[in-house]
């Protein structure tokens, strides 16, 4: 007997995503209403100048993406220069927008299926957005270490080591992050020291290799390795071995967290593994801000992130694939 599949009962989260976006039409109902919205028409009630000669755009073009300049004939686009410039469909774009204010966090393939918009897109216009929301965040907070953060990270991005569990990624930002501290140091040290030290890594060398390619008498490399080890720069291993040290110490404790930093990492990871199942480490970040939008309702009111895309330039797509979250990243619940 041939089985009939069930169809699956929509969440509550896409339930509210629905009832939103269907507000959203109710209110905006055209692309030139969207338009208007975009440029700041409607919400900041201005008018629009030209970009060459600051005439006020006619009447009568209002609403449209490109107009003639009254005084020069020049075409000027009306989000040329802005967050919005050179954006095909206004209309997802301003739904993403009215969403965020919602208090709701729309995936890509959410925005994809209430707009109709294709997949590549709607993931362009998520993390623009959450590009924007990041940088309102205050630079008076705390750091967290993103390694807290490990539990939820699945998803592979192009920072994954090839062959690794997307987790690697952190353990190359950490080693970046102790090479830059090594660069930082070397100013504390001596010419003698800087030539034993440019010949030492993190794998063991042996002593008498270490004096051959440092070109150096037996007694002074023993003199340098010590004043080096008691600075904590070198560590000496069995057999007579020698390497670098890790010169920061890590502080991946979560005894060391407040109580409240620690209340919100919880949530946060309960919020990823129920809304996206695991996220990759590169946007770590840009996830963080997201759930911020969600959270802080008075900061991020019907408006509010739109007024801060229209203080915003452009987002290359370059820009979104070079991002990567910080080896410190910041929380914010209010």
């Amino acid at each position: 007997m041939m089985s009939v599949r069930r169809k699956r009962r929509p969440s509550d989260e896409e339930e509210l995503l629905c009832a939103s976006w269907a507000t959203f039409r109710e209110e905006f109902t055209t692309v030139e209403a969207c338009v208007l919205s975009l440029q700041g028409m409607v919400e900041l009630g201005g008018r629009s100048r030209s970009g060459c000669c600051f005439e006020l755009q006619p009447e009568e073009t209002l609403g449209e993406r490109k107009y003639k300049c009254p005084k020069c004939k020049r075409l000027v686009w009306v989000t040329a220069g802005s967050l919005f410039d050179g954006i095909k469909d206004p209309i997802t774009w301003r739904g993403a927008i009215w969403l965020y204010e919602d208090g709701l966090s729309p995936t890509s393939a959410d925005l994809q299926r209430l707009s109709g918009a294709s997949y590549s897109a709607c993931w362009d216009i998520c993390r623009k957005l959450d590009m924007v929301v990041v940088e309102q965040i205050s630079d008076g907070l705390n750091p967290v270490e993103s390694a807290f953060f490990q539990e939820i990270i699945f998803r592979r991005t192009r920072m994954t080591p090839a062959g690794e569990h997307p987790r690697a990624e952190q353990g190359e930002i950490e080693k970046a992050s102790l090479e830059k501290a090594d660069e930082e140091s070397l100013d504390n040290f001596t010419a003698d020291e800087l030539s034993i030290l440019e010949h030492l890594t993190h794998e063991p060398v042996h002593f008498q290799v270490l004096c051959e390619k440092a070109r150096m008498q037996t007694r002074d490399m023993s003199s340098f390795l010590m004043m080096l080890e008691l600075s904590g720069s070198v560590q000496r291993l069995m057999g007579d071995r020698y390497v670098r040290t890790k010169k920061t110490q890590k502080t991946s404790d979560v005894d060391n967290l407040s109580l409240e930093l620690k209340v919100l990492i919880s949530a946060f990871k309960s919020f990823v593994q129920a809304k996206f199942q695991g996220i990759g480490r590169k946007y770590l970040q840009l996830y963080l801000a997201k759930y911020w939008c969600r959270l802080d309702r008075e900061r991020w009111s019907r408006g509010r992130l739109l007024n801060a895309c229209l203080n915003r330039r452009k987002i290359r797509r370059k820009d979104l694939l070079d991002y990567v979250t910080p080896e410190y990243v910041f929380m914010s619940a209010a």
